[in-house]
């Protein structure tokens, strides 16, 4: 034997060193519910000892606490209806460990002896994996409510096509999508950049890298908006968790930042030449900052008193009027010259509608509005100054007002001669509805002034236009540059991050309100007195101050988003993720930090929830798998890949589910995938299908199927019914046989209730009464009796035992035979009686005659056997002897039955030829008879040799063997020296011969044999059995019918048969020599020890060589000489003719022709001597 191979014994210590070693607590329990055996894993869980444990009942092994009423319901229904008890839980209270929770599961044990059945009883200690199965629920609410309320944009995309499968409520909100629009999409349809890739390219970016991040990414909203976003993408496994920010408000006041600095390091003048042809409006980088669209914007931006001052000199200097006009507004500023201030007594300077200037303004200096007006709106719209010629002799100009590269009105002057005569100054006081006094009085005051101080005055009102829109620009950029601080002090102060300003030696100068949250420090105790390093946990600090310092050396090449661990003041370790960015023109930087330590557990959490699930999803122990939306296959496990013969490379994200079912199955089943992503409860949870597997085979498959939360995918669990519906096909089958034969069968079926009220009659049953009698008493409705019939066993078959009788009625006189069945209900008790009737009336008869006709011929074969007693021999066996025509009585009775039979006889007696005869004189004689010398046979191989061995079973067994239980199949084992059989040998003989049948060595499986066993021993069986030799159970099975064959000294007389039985096996040997009367004689004085056999010896020495010895004597004859004494010759002469005689007519059954023949004499011959020695 190997080392590979091990004996029976090792193998069930092997088989017991396992048990012992599974976690699970195994118990074996009796009928009674009584503990037989448990594994050590049970007395460590329970500690309990063996010593206590074995006898007790299973309900005495827990404490107080322990309440199993349904349990104990659960096992005690167990054992009559063969049921089994599948995943109970109780909670268990151990001392000094707690309440614990256990599984339960039972099995039925059938022992092949049909006895009492045994419970097997698995207990599992579930308390942790409940636990964890708690705490993962916790974990994944925990992380839905997370991804609820979270304030970024939050995508799950399935990976199989980067498709949405779930959106929360701030990404809706912030594209202006529903969440029924994005279901489905890629997000590349729904406003993403295009030149992040495909959605293919971006998967396999994931599946190389991890995560992917995508700064200041615009998007478009469903209103066709463009807002910008910081977008990151990360792989978790058989998802894309894609998280959007919207950075749009940062990204304007960024923007908004670098205007305000462009305008306060580099402001210009608006280049206003004298060449106003050529002149090109000068306009920002950044556009318009403000519009201050206001009929007081001038005023309140110069001020008055600068107002005055700007235009007052070239006013005095043409003794005229201005208006100043505000682009898009109604009111116009007339300032007029100081002489007409004193005529008039008005002030300076006057606010009032443009409709009102009119007066004033010819008051002033012969000044038309409407002119005045058209001239502006000509210069505003040309961006060029005007000068045209206005009624009166007056002439207009008017020069555009320009601030932040627009124009914000004009600068309208009068000037020219005014007319003297009095006609025309009537004609305009008229005109213009004022006293034409007043205008000879300003007619008589205004001095003509000269050419060059025109132009002079020219220059000025340009330089007073740029004054004002330089004024008023700086104005618009002070107040823009407020405003701007206040949005962006607002922004800093109230963003939902922890945002603070870092410098370049790493201090922090200002936070907002959450960096003190989430630091536990104030900002007092913060801005500038604390560095940013000394929130830093030490393994991180190295590589972040490098980023800091890179950042200032090239901001490209620092990240801008990395994650950190953070210490607050409590010395907590928090988990952050920071946004970091350079101040533009300064070494500073600014930081935003949202707390991910929540988030982080919560992908940690659904990290092991997805680990624990997946292990869960492949060692369950059905076929389970991912299915798409699509209905593409996205994950299997490996009882899939044995179902469908695929592997997993051929199977994920390459097959479709509907490529393996039947082809009138995928509508429908298709309807079911498409209605429970709709509405989960609108499609079955379970139903069956067909399905191919890879070699084409068509299998019966149960599926129950259920959406993964959150998600389009389903999973999908799977069993193989195929051998269940070929069971269910064939019952029905054979309900329908059954059916047919109910109908052909020849006898009467019926059904009772328990009160004996018949419920069902065949056809041929009520053909048979002329009359349907369901619902009466049977007994009163077939056989005519006013109670239950004499022969009635219907208590035993409402027990639960079937029963068959034989019976007459004996009313009719009629024979029957009846089958009673009992029939069990849901709950396992016997509800009704099925009987099949079959009236035997006559087949008795014909039993009848066949029992008269055996007793007959038993009496005939009796008196046969009678006449044998006087013949020479039996078969093989030769003597006459009174005791072997005993032998041969036995030979024949035990012939006629199967029973075992032990021949007992001294070695050389004729054993084997004694259980020959009965072998061939038995109903097996054409079977094969096998006979075995157990002395023979080493106790090592005797096992093997008897039940045979399997190729492999052991070391040299190249082929299988067959046993001598199997070589005697159907016929006769001869067992010799049955005495030297151990009892190891015996016991599995034993079972043998009761019917269990044995195991070939090297196999598992029963083997059963029909065989008809004889032994034979020289040795007294009874004392073997008192000695302890022999089991004495074994000994009553197999002498059931001794025989005991005499010695031949005890049978003397048939010495001459076997003399001339030898003597005619020997006639043809060379050398052949005659038996003497000195031969005759010690023959007949030997005792023969070894009897026939050695008899045979010493003849076969004598007629071959010609020597005659016989050992007790030590006597060697030689070869014979004539006697001189022929009394005795003629004597033995005599005595050994007639035995010749009586042998040739025993072999040719007393034909007295044939003994003629054989003995080489005439029948007249015969006759003679057969009457001269009285042979009759």
């Amino acid at each position: 034997m190997t080392d590979s191979e091990i004996s029976e014994e090792e193998a069930r210590e092997y088989a017991e060193s396992v048990i012992n070693t599974v976690r699970e607590s195994l118990i074996v329990l009796n009928q009674d519910l009584r503990v037989i055996s448990a594994n050590r894993s049970f007395y460590d869980a329970f500690q309990v000892k063996p010593e206590k444990t074995v006898g007790q009942f299973i309900y005495d092994l827990g404490n107080k606490q322990w309440d199993i009423p349904k349990l104990r319901q659960l096992l005690e229904t167990l054992l009559p209806r063969k049921t089994t008890l599948d995943n109970y839980e109780v909670e268990h209270v151990f001392a000094g460990i707690g309440r614990r929770t256990m599984l339960f599961n039972a099995r039925e044990i059938q022992r092949k002896s049909g006895k009492d059945r045994l419970i097997l009883l698995a207990i599992e200690d579930i308390t942790e994996r409940k636990r964890l199965e708690n705490l993962l629920s916790e974990s994944e609410e925990r992380y839905r409510r997370l991804f609820e309320t979270a304030n970024d944009g939050m995508l799950l995309l399935e990976k199989a096509e980067g498709k949405i499968i779930h959106a929360n409520p701030a990404i809706t909100e912030m594209l202006g999508y529903r969440h029924d629009e994005l279901y489905g999409k890629e997000v590349i349809d729904i406003g993403f950049p295009g030149d992040i890739g495909t959605i293919r390219e971006i998967l396999q970016a994931l599946e190389t890298d991890g995560i992917l991040t995508y700064k200041d990414a615009p998007v478009q909203t469903k209103t066709g908006q463009i807002i910008y976003t910081d977008i990151y993408m990360v792989d978790k496994a058989r998802l894309v968790q894609c998280n959007i920010r919207n950075i749009t408000d940062r990204k304007r006041m960024e923007e908004d930042l670098q205007k305000i600095e462009w305008m306060l390091s580099s402001r210009k003048k608006t280049p206003l030449s004298e060449d106003h042809a050529s002149r090109t409006p000068y306009v920002p980088p950044y556009g318009d900052l403000t519009q201050l669209n206001t009929s007081r914007e001038i005023l309140d931006a110069v001020g008055e008193e600068t107002l005055k001052n700007i235009v007052g000199d070239f006013l005095d200097m043409l003794e005229t009027s201005v208006a100043v006009y505000e682009k898009n507004s109604d009111y116009a500023l007339g300032i007029f010259s100081s002489a007409w201030c004193r005529l008039m007594d008005q002030a300076s300077y006057r606010l009032c509608r443009t409709d009102d200037l009119s007066k004033a303004l010819s008051c002033g200096r012969w000044l038309c509005h409407e002119s005045c007006r058209e001239t502006a709106k000509q210069a505003a719209e040309t961006e060029l100054p005007v000068d045209v010629a206005c009624e009166g002799g007056i002439r207009l100009y008017a020069v555009p007002i320009f601030a932040s590269g627009e124009i914000i009105g004009t600068i309208n002057v009068g000037y020219g001669d005014p007319p003297t005569e009095i006609n025309k100054l009537s004609e305009l006081a008229k005109k213009y509805s004022v006293d034409v006094k007043d205008l000879i009085a300003c007619s008589n005051a205004y001095e003509s002034r000269p050419p060059f101080i025109i132009e002079l005055a020219k220059q000025r009102i340009h330089s007073a236009a740029h004054l004002i829109g330089e004024i008023l620009e700086r104005k618009r950029a002070e107040e823009a540059l407020r405003r701007s601080e206040n949005y962006y002090r607002a922004i800093f102060e109230t963003s939902g991050t922890a945002m603070f300003i870092i410098e370049e030696d790493t201090t922090i100068p200002l936070v907002n309100s959450n960096f003190e949250e989430l630091s536990g420090y104030l900002k007092q105790e913060v801005e500038g007195k604390k560095f940013w390093t000394e929130f830093i946990q030490s393994d991180d600090l190295a590589w972040m101050k490098e980023n800091h310092y890179l950042r200032r050396q090239n901001p490209e090449a620092a990240p801008r988003h990395y994650e950190f661990r953070f210490i607050n003041r409590r010395n907590e370790k928090r988990n952050i993720l920071v946004a970091v960015d350079m101040i533009p023109g300064t070494n500073r930087s600014i930081a935003s930090c949202i707390d991910i330590t929540d988030r982080k557990k919560a992908e940690d959490a659904l990290r092991q929830s997805e680990n624990y699930y997946r292990a869960i999803f492949e060692t369950s122990g059905s076929a389970m798998f991912i299915l798409e939306q699509d209905t593409t296959i996205s994950h299997v496990n490996s009882n899939f890949e044995k179902l469908s013969g695929y592997s997993r490379e051929e199977l994920e994200w390459k097959k479709s589910w509907t490529e393996f079912v039947h082809s009138d199955d995928v509508e429908w089943m298709k309807k079911n995938h498409y209605s429970r992503r709709r509405d989960p409860r609108a499609a079955p949870l379970s139903y069956e299908f067909r399905f191919f597997s890879r070699n084409g085979e068509l299998r019966h498959g149960y599926l129950t199927v259920n959406i993964i939360p959150n998600t389009t995918q389903s999973v999908v669990s799977l069993i193989d019914i195929t051998e269940r519906k070929r069971a269910e096909m064939a019952l029905r089958q054979s309900e329908a046989k059954l059916q047919t034969i109910i109908e052909a069968a020849e006898g009467f079926i019926s059904t009772h209730d328990r009160q004996l009220r018949i419920e069902f009659m065949s056809k041929s049953l009520i053909d048979k009464m002329g009359r349907d009698a369901t619902g009466e008493f049977c007994y009163k409705a077939l056989w005519g009796f006013d109670s239950p019939c004499p022969w009635c066993r219907s208590d035993s078959v409402f027990d639960g035992k079937a029963g068959r009788l034989e019976y007459q009625n004996p009313k009719t006189g009629c024979w029957y035979y009846t089958i009673l069945s009992p029939i069990f209900n849901e709950s396992g008790r016997v509800s009704t009686l099925e009987a099949l009737t079959i009236d035997i009336t006559e087949r008795k008869r014909q039993e009848i005659a066949l029992a008269e006709r055996a007793a007959y011929l038993d009496k005939e074969n009796i008196r046969l056997k009678s006449s044998m007693k006087e013949r020479f021999r039996f078969g093989d066996i030769i003597g006459k002897s009174p005791a072997m025509q005993g032998v041969y009585d036995m030979i024949v009775k035990a012939a006629a039955t199967g029973s075992n039979v032990v021949i007992y006889g001294e070695t050389g007696t004729g054993k084997e030829l004694v259980a020959k005869a009965i072998h061939e004189n038995s109903d097996r004689r054409d079977a094969p008879f096998v006979a075995v010398n157990c002395g023979a046979i080493p106790d090592t191989l005797i096992e093997s040799e008897f039940f045979g061995y399997k190729k492999g079973a052991f070391t040299g067994a190249e082929q299988d063997k067959k046993g001598f239980l199997a070589m005697a199949d159907g016929g006769t084992l001869f067992l010799d020296e049955i005495g030297e059989i151990g009892h190891g040998m015996q016991v599995k003989l034993l079972r043998v011969i009761e019917g269990y049948g044995y195991t070939p060595v090297g196999e598992n499986t029963p083997v059963y044999q029909d065989i008809r066993l004889i032994a034979a021993t020289h040795r007294n069986l009874s004392e073997l059995v008192k000695t302890g030799v022999m089991r004495e159970d074994f000994f009553y099975r197999i002498d059931v019918i001794p025989i005991h064959i005499p010695p031949l000294r005890e049978r003397r007389d048939d010495l001459p048969l076997l003399i001339e039985h030898f003597r005619q096996a020997y006639s043809d040997q060379a050398g052949f020599a005659p038996l003497t009367g000195e031969i005759l004689n010690a023959i007949q004085n030997y005792d023969w020890p070894g009897n026939v056999r050695e008899l045979q010896n010493v003849l076969d020495r004598y007629f071959t060589l010609g020597l005659f010895y016989i050992p007790k004597s030590l006597t060697e004859i030689p070869q014979p000489k004539p006697t001189k004494n022929p009394v005795e010759l003629r004597e033995a002469l005599a005595r050994y003719e007639k035995d010749l005689i009586l042998s040739a007519l025993e072999h040719s059954k007393w034909r007295r022709g044939r003994a003629a023949d054989r003995l080489g004499i005439t029948r007249r011959t015969l006759y003679k001597k057969m009457k001269r020695y009285r042979i009759d």
